[in-house]
């Protein structure tokens, strides 16, 4: 099948696919309703699914990474893996353990089905459904002579997730995961906004400001790309992290949150190499347990889970490229005569996520690194990757402050910049310097979009203090339930009319 029969055929909806997609989601739940497998253990006040999903995917990653070896991920794993996990769901169904309420599962089911729906690809789908087609077919050790695309080397763990969650005959499933992510995340965003804690309601807000900057940017999904699944895990980590330190700071201090933190990460760093960044976040973490004299009491024989995530990428990049992380040359085992292409493929990527589009095939390698300079690139991406940034944003910014504007007040005893610099200023410093690097070395908004997110929520809260407002501490969840219902609604509205027009 060439590329436009797949794109045509996944856009398809029949009887089948859409069984086939509520028996899939149906399957994702019942693995999901094993909670102690996730180790939240008695402290599962809120279900958080998407945390608890990248955990599953840990598992399964490291599984499926050592499979791969040996064998192609056939649609017998995919078979096998989705029948264990309706097992599960049948089991748990029935003795009332499921991780949410039946509605919201259905709510996924419905969601799942009319997101995939024409929604079309990505420009990296090419050589994303190729890797793929690799797992499903070959070992690990044949992908370079079967390779019609260098660029599978980019190696991600969300493609060989993709390979076992994909079933060929029925094109709509390789949507599957991305929309089913999305879903979770959305449930998250919805169950944290009704929690009833007074000390939560910074963070609340700022779920609600995320909750407005996926939808406006997700509005049109990048099907199977690897960097927006990679930052709806990591802002669902952040609400997680900032949730838990607030609402039950005796987890926070155990084995069993650094646990779930560090395979988060290692598990974010496998999606996309960018998301290296989210690792500063532990330096928040250790730097609060060592203030309290805690940071030895935190280990435990299940790290080795976050190790053997990080370990499996790798040997499965050194099997696809001779590099330990591709196109890095300084972290490539090969020959000095093999250096000077893999540095121009770096070369290229770095100057087309600061919108340098040009053949680059028809330039000599110190040329393209005298682009790569800021004073080359620099003005290119400001009418670009600047304007992006801000068409994003401004609409962001307005629709949020809006949204609050009756909880926004003047300046009183109670200081939202004493209460975010008295923990947080490190925490702001981290996000900082995300920004920075994510700016000098790959400014693509996609790169970034987790790391703008944050950044813009705080730039507005300073803001409103600078101008002598805060933010009310007495905003209710039932106001919140309001405004999650109503971005929904148009959310899925907009939705259909994209479906409507195609």
């Amino acid at each position: 099948m060439d590329l436009e029969q797949f794109i045509v055929s996944s856009n398809t909806v029949s009887l089948s696919s859409i069984i086939v997609t509520l028996l899939t989601t149906l399957s994702m739940f019942g693995y999901l309703s094993l909670n102690q497998t996730y180790f939240f253990g008695k402290n599962n006040k809120i279900n958080y699914l998407s945390i608890k999903l990248i955990i599953l995917f840990a598992y399964v990653f490291i599984f499926l990474a050592i499979c791969s070896f040996y064998g192609a991920i056939t649609n017998h794993f995919t078979f096998l893996f989705y029948f264990i996990g309706l097992l599960i769901f049948i089991i748990t169904f029935f003795k009332r353990k499921l991780v949410t309420n039946f509605k919201w599962i259905v709510f996924s089911f419905i969601f799942v089905l009319i997101y995939s729906i024409n929604s079309d690809a990505n420009n990296d789908f090419i050589y994303h459904y190729d890797h793929i087609n690799l797992y499903k077919n070959y070992p690990i050790s044949l992908f370079v002579e079967n390779m019609s695309d260098s660029r599978i080397k980019f190696n991600s763990a969300y493609i060989l997730l993709n390979s076992v969650t994909y079933i060929p005959p029925l094109e709509i499933t390789i949507k599957f995961l991305s929309s089913f992510i999305l879903s979770l995340f959305i449930i998250d965003i919805r169950n944290f906004l009704l929690k009833q804690d007074i000390n939560l309601y910074l963070t609340k807000y700022l779920s609600l400001f995320i909750l407005i900057s996926v939808f406006i940017t997700l509005s049109k999904f990048k099907n199977i790309g690897t960097d927006y699944t990679a930052h709806l895990f990591y802002l669902s980590l952040i609400i997680f992290y900032l949730n838990v330190y607030k609402a039950d700071i005796n987890f926070f201090k155990s084995k069993n949150f650094f646990l779930i933190l560090s395979t988060a990460i290692s598990m974010l760093i496998v999606l996309k190499i960018s998301m290296i960044l989210t690792s500063l976040i532990l330096i928040h973490y250790i730097s609060i347990m060592v203030n309290i004299r805690n940071f030895q009491k935190i280990f435990s024989l299940f790290m080795i889970i976050p190790l053997l995530v990080i370990l499996s990428w790798v040997f499965q990049n050194l099997q696809l490229s001779n590099c330990i992380v591709y196109p890095i040359n300084k972290l490539c085992l090969v020959s000095e005569s093999q250096i000077e292409s893999i540095v121009f493929v770096n070369t290229i990527i770095s100057l087309y996520a600061k919108d340098i589009v040009i053949n680059y095939h028809g330039m000599d390698l110190s040329e393209l690194i005298k682009l790569n300079s800021i004073s080359s690139w620099f003005k290119i991406w400001f009418f670009n990757g600047f304007l992006e940034v801000l068409e994003k944003f401004i609409p962001i910014l307005i629709i949020f402050n809006l949204s609050i504007y009756k909880f926004i007040t003047k300046n009183t005893l109670q200081s939202i910049k004493k209460e975010f610099i008295k923990f947080n200023l490190l925490f702001i410093i981290i996000i900082f310097t995300c920004v920075l690097v994510w700016f000098f070395q790959a400014p693509s908004f996609r790169f970034g979009f987790s790391f703008l997110v944050l950044l813009f929520f705080f730039i507005n809260i300073y803001f409103l203090k600078i101008i002598n407002f805060d933010i009310s501490h007495k905003i209710t969840s039932q106001y919140l339930n309001k405004l999650f219902n109503i971005f929904l609604v148009l959310f899925i509205f907009y939705q259909l009319i994209r479906i409507y027009k195609y």
